[in-house]
């Protein structure tokens, strides 16, 4: 009798598996206990252990943090292809959505030794006989009732928590984590998911588990997901030094997103049957594409911008709480109204990842200029006034990164970072990407508004919140604007060195405390202590420039 009562108000005879772990009562609620639902947390349940043990082999996943190691041998396949952006897009994306520049722009092109990594292809890898299981879930697959959630051995509770508080903040393109398990997402992003966060919680197994996933999101069948799979990776790989790979997976996913029709307008709602959080995250990974497209290429060296300005259709995501919440109210701005809000007589509500997107496109517009053969004093005046602007146009609640409750808004620190960027390839094209031909007037007022950016872009540091918590890509802005004040210092080094001392001395220091997270951290800290070294030595032997000299 029992039972069937339970059965039917839909609840479990066992507590979740949180509840258990803590020793604490359980309402036993399948959807999601009241525990769970209150922290955030992922709420399984399963059959009760007591009075059994289970032999060594078969002893349920979930009973230990694994270690993620490849259930297949070491010498995992990787496509061995041609990495080349610019023949990948011609030939793969004949079409006019895909824009391939004939310039590239990346930290590397500042000095001839920060190009950050030139990671090879390993030629062993086997491509004769491999053979992989996947899940072939596909973007119209119905959505699951609360009794054919994945089992728990499916994944790592422990990591997919991780990839939530750590990186799901800087990149929030898959739905919420108490929404992730409902959708059924495939077996692929979610390994692709325990990858990332191994990066933040131990990186021992990391290089075998990427021989295993790559190979796995390669294999699988075209979605939304794979998209979704591809950007996470590209992002991943970028941070471990390895860009070849990273512009690859990068291309891979624009290629398969127009293949898609990701880019129309409506995609997203016809593709979610009905389901406002898969809608949502549809719409947020052609975003994510499109702002990893515009990061790569200027911080990533011999990058190039590939997706077409003109093709940005897609309505712009929500706010993240309304997100969160299941979506009880979708928002329906579009880049129109984006850009038209200034003369609006209505108030328009714009989320913090829109204004992330309106940077994007104004560092975006900012590469198009730089790489111009010839540039128009107008254009820069105009570029500049929107990046002032930019800042004027912040509504009150988003003014600041942090909110009144002491929380971060990673949308916003990155939108900062990222109009600050713009604003140092704008003040300082010449110097930076090795263009003497470009001539601008008021070079000291220029100077000053780089400087006050690369500044800028340091003093995120100082906010109350782990450097962790921001996007991987926090690093090569923290190579920009170390290499910006040292290019400043070229002009005098006895007076300005001392100025920026604090600023070059605080982004090596958050470099070296990422350098266990993220490889590129590593070898970027090192360089710019040398080039810093490089010049104090200059300074005692009466040198007008460093070691490392500015390309010509």
């Amino acid at each position: 009798m029992g039972a069937s009562t339970n059965a039917t108000a839909g609840t479990a005879q066992v507590a979740c598996i949180n509840c258990r772990q803590r020793h604490q009562k359980c309402d036993g609620n399948i959807a999601s206990c009241e525990r769970c639902a209150r922290s955030n947390l992922i709420c399984q349940y399963v059959p009760s252990r007591r009075g059994l043990r289970f032999p060594p082999e078969r002893e349920p996943q979930f009973l230990h943090a694994t270690s993620l190691e490849p259930s297949t041998p070491a010498d995992l396949w990787y496509p061995h292809v041609d990495l080349n952006i610019h023949q990948q897009a011609n030939l793969d994306i004949a079409s006019p959505d895909i824009l391939v520049s004939d310039g590239s722009f990346g930290v590397g092109d500042f000095f001839p030794s920060f190009s950050l990594g030139d990671t090879q292809l390993c030629d062993d890898y086997r491509t004769e006989t491999f053979f992989i299981a996947h899940d072939t879930m596909s973007i119209d697959q119905p959505i699951l009732s609360r009794h054919d959630v994945p089992s728990q051995g499916d994944f790592d509770t422990p990591l997919i928590q991780s990839y939530y508080m750590y990186f799901h903040p800087s990149h929030p393109l898959l739905p919420p984590l108490k929404s992730l398990l409902r959708l059924k997402p495939p077996h692929y992003l979610l390994r692709t998911m325990e990858f990332t966060a191994l990066h933040y919680v131990s990186r021992a197994s990391t290089d075998l588990t990427r021989r295993e996933i790559v190979p796995l999101v390669y294999n699988a069948d075209d979605a939304v997901e794979k998209v979704q799979a591809l950007i996470i990776l590209s992002i991943v790989l970028h941070s471990r030094d390895e860009p070849k790979e990273a512009r690859y997976c990068l291309a891979q996913a624009i290629q398969l997103a127009f293949k898609l029709n990701m880019h129309h307008k409506h995609f997203a709602e016809e593709s979610a049957l009905g389901d406002l959080v898969r809608e949502e995250s549809s719409r947020r990974t052609w975003w994510e594409l499109f702002i990893v497209d515009v990061t790569q290429a200027a911080l990533q060296f011999g990058s190039t911008l590939i997706i077409n300005l003109d093709r940005l259709e897609s309505f712009l995501p929500c706010e993240e709480e309304s997100f969160c919440d299941e979506l009880s109210v979708l928002e329906s701005l579009t880049l129109k109204d984006l850009e038209g809000r200034a003369f609006s007589k209505r108030v328009v509500n714009v989320s913090s990842y829109a204004y992330r997107i309106e940077a994007c496109i104004l560092l975006r517009d900012v590469l198009g200029l730089t790489r111009a053969a010839y540039s128009c004093p107008q254009t820069y005046k105009i570029l500049d006034a929107k990046i002032t602007g930019w800042f004027y146009h912040l509504s009150g609640s988003h003014r600041g990164p942090i909110s009144s409750d002491g929380k971060s808004n990673e949308m916003i620190i990155q939108a900062i970072m990222l109009v600050h960027c713009a604003s140092i390839f704008l003040s300082l094209p010449g110097p930076l990407l090795g263009k003497n031909d470009i001539r601008l007037p008021f070079s000291h007022l220029h100077t000053a508004k780089a400087a006050k950016a690369a500044i800028g872009i340091s003093e995120l540091s100082c906010l109350p919140v782990p450097a962790s918590s921001h996007t991987p890509f926090y690093t090569c802005f923290l190579v920009l604007s170390s290499v910006t004040q040292l290019v400043i210092c070229l002009s005098d080094r006895q007076h300005l060195l001392e100025k920026y001392v604090p600023f070059l001395s605080m982004n090596i220091g958050v470099l070296k405390s990422l350098r266990s997270i993220w490889p590129i951290a590593a070898g970027s800290s090192d360089r710019i202590q040398n080039c810093i070294w490089d010049f104090f030595r200059g300074d005692s032997e009466d040198r007008s420039t460093p070691d490392i000299a500015l390309p010509s």
